[in-house]
């Protein structure tokens, strides 16, 4: 089917440019991160149990679910930018946690004055120091939602157990579905619905809706799609030094992340590189020359070699914007991945000589979050339980710990 090319091509534009158990002690806590002078929540908030390497983020609202256990009475709640908080409980389930403003004065913190690429070459060259190479375990939380012209096509929520090989092992890593969901009121594809053709022979449909919804669906979907997203997995355009003549790079002022002081660097191309015009801003850890969180946005150029097959097809694709937020967390002297997440929108145009033509507006939205990170000795996840993302989520869940969704921390909806 030819749009099943279309988004297929377009897949690969946009994402291939280069022992947990029950836990039935648990409570929820819910609330809201919000800016302590303005009142605006703080998307994407970082929200950790004091004293242990679980927690979670707040969704795009400043809202949060986190599971606490008895004995858990202080959370550490942190953005950037701002003053990093902690909160007693006191028995308390529902909060509202105001974060104050890092107001930083530039004779705080003691810069040596050099050109930003030169922080970065340090910062990369420092990978091996500052993120984890050993392989460890973990759990994560992860959500896909695929919407055309405001509809869900896909809602998608998942629990996953994860064997991290570590920077120098260049085997995979390994992911186990342990809790699966999806929104039950889904609806159906409208691109070119209308359009299907019925054969002489047989009087079957020779395009089928609902495969071209599910290979959209799988197209973008994952989590070793959004787990790429890792810095040290594959080095970005413009982290590469082969490559910095083709951004701008400017020291801002520097600012605090999880109480550390880090300096911010903005950054720009000039032109589009590997078919993409992105700006961002990119944080470093002073104290460690770790990059702890990098923010982008930009526009995905279509090549001008895949202009005229889409044009020979009769398609239009309006240039993919996109935004993407990478997070790490400092555990036990390593900066291991937090909270990732990415973004796309675009417009794709069927276009017709004599009809009207067929337009929709698709928006994907990806997060993976980091709940736990467990240093107990690594185990690989047995074969016959590993996640393939081309297959059934829903027959893909192997919960061998019985965990039950109120067990586990998730992103509030």
């Amino acid at each position: 089917m030819k749009t099943l090319f279309v988004f297929t091509l377009l897949s690969l534009i946009l994402l291939n440019r280069n022992g947990l158990s029950a836990q039935s002690e648990f409570q929820k806590v819910s609330g809201t991160v919000i800016d302590e002078i303005s009142g605006d929540p703080l998307p994407f908030a970082a929200i950790g149990v004091k004293g242990s390497s679980r927690g979670t983020s707040s969704n795009q609202n400043g809202k949060f679910i986190i599971n606490i256990r008895k004995e858990d009475e202080v959370l550490i709640v942190s953005f950037l930018g701002y003053e990093s908080k902690e909160v007693v409980l006191n028995g308390r389930t529902s909060l509202t946690i105001e974060l104050e403003p890092y107001s930083v004065e530039l004779d705080e913190i003691v810069i040596t004055p050099k050109d930003p690429t030169e922080y970065i070459r340090v910062a990369v060259r420092k990978f091996g120091v500052n993120y984890a190479d050993q392989t460890y375990n973990g759990q994560s939380f992860y959500r896909n939602i695929i919407q055309e012209n405001d509809h869900f096509l896909d809602f998608t929520e998942g629990i996953f157990k994860t064997y991290f090989t570590g920077r120098s092992d260049t085997s995979e890593n390994q992911y186990q579905l342990e809790l699966f969901r999806q929104v039950e009121e889904l609806s159906e594809l409208e691109f070119m619905s209308k359009n299907i053709k019925v054969s002489k022979k047989n009087s079957e449909p020779e395009s089928d809706t609902t495969s071209a919804q599910n290979e959209i669906i799988s197209g973008f979907n994952g989590p070793e799609n959004i787990i790429d997203m890792d810095l040290t997995v594959e080095l970005e355009e413009y982290l590469d030094s082969t490559r910095f003549k083709k951004f701008r790079y400017e020291l801002l002022d520097p600012s605090y992340f999880e109480g550390r002081a880090v300096l911010a660097i903005s950054f720009e191309s000039k032109g589009k590189v590997d078919n993409v015009k992105e700006n961002g801003i990119i944080y470093i850890d002073l104290s460690s020359d770790a990059i702890v969180a990098v923010e982008t946005e930009g526009k995905a150029i279509i090549p001008f070699y895949v202009e005229p097959i889409l044009f020979a097809f009769g398609f239009g694709i309006t240039n993919p914007v996109f935004t993407t937020k990478r997070q790490y967390q400092y555990v036990e002297g390593k900066w291991y991945p937090k909270h990732f997440e990415r973004y796309v929108d675009l417009t794709l145009t069927k276009k017709r000589m004599f009809k009207k033509n067929s337009k929709s507006r698709f928006q994907i939205s990806q997060a993976l979050v980091f709940t736990n990170i467990l240093f107990q000795e690594a185990r690989e996840i047995e074969v016959s339980k590993r996640f393939d993302a081309d297959e059934d989520f829903s027959k893909q869940v192997f919960n061998d710990n019985n965990i039950k969704w109120d067990d586990v921390d998730v992103v509030a909806r």
